[in-house]
């Protein structure tokens, strides 16, 4: 009976009466992801990218300009 209950997801213990694992999906590998998806990975990271050097310059130039104001 034990076996059966960790199969169907719910909790052994019984802790969570009523709650079971539904639908819950294997992770696909890159090889097979579609082109699709692996471009528009591709531009989500370079997207990214630009965003974290845009706010180290928005940094860099608001700590300058802070420190030429104090000066």
């Amino acid at each position: 009976m034990q076996d059966e209950d960790e199969e169907d997801g719910s909790d052994p213990e019984g802790d969570t009466p009523g709650r079971k694992r539904r639908k819950i999906r294997k992770i696909l590998k890159d090889k097979k992801l579609s082109k699709q998806t692996v471009d528009a990975a591709k531009a989500e990271d370079e997207r990214r990218k630009r965003i974290e050097e845009r706010q180290k310059l928005v940094s860099y130039n608001t700590i300058t300009a802070h420190l030429h104001c104090s000066l």
